[in-house]
């Protein structure tokens, strides 16, 4: 049920509720509180981190610096550079976010 509609506002006035109650009302929409769904957020995130550190554990990229600079004329070299990922930043990623995801919503309110 969305509680996004104002014409409703007038009614809920009348029956003694506050702007704060509708409020929390609206951000019930998915059934959770505000910082139970930021917090499943967060799991969910931390876990595709995690998902994404085990499957592709290097990566490279380029940086191009300037070497030499003559009048008008400029050398620039460009390097690939690797950054290798630990497995255990990666495993701890991915279980952090199951905690969260699991844990983090069931916590009481």
């Amino acid at each position: 049920m969305w509680l996004c509609d104002f014409p409703r506002f007038n009614t809920y006035k009348k029956q003694g509720v506050g702007v704060s109650s509708l409020a929390t009302r609206r951000f019930l929409v998915i059934g959770l509180q505000p910082m139970k769904r930021l917090v499943l957020l967060l799991g969910i995130l931390l876990m595709l981190a995690g998902a994404v550190g085990l499957i592709h554990p290097r990566f490279t990229y380029n940086k191009t610096e300037e070497v030499a600079k003559i009048g008008p004329v400029k050398a620039d070299v460009t390097e690939e550079k690797e950054v290798d990922i630990p497995i255990a930043v990666s495993i701890l990623l991915l279980v952090s976010g199951i905690g969260l995801t699991i844990f983090g919503t069931k916590a009481k309110s």
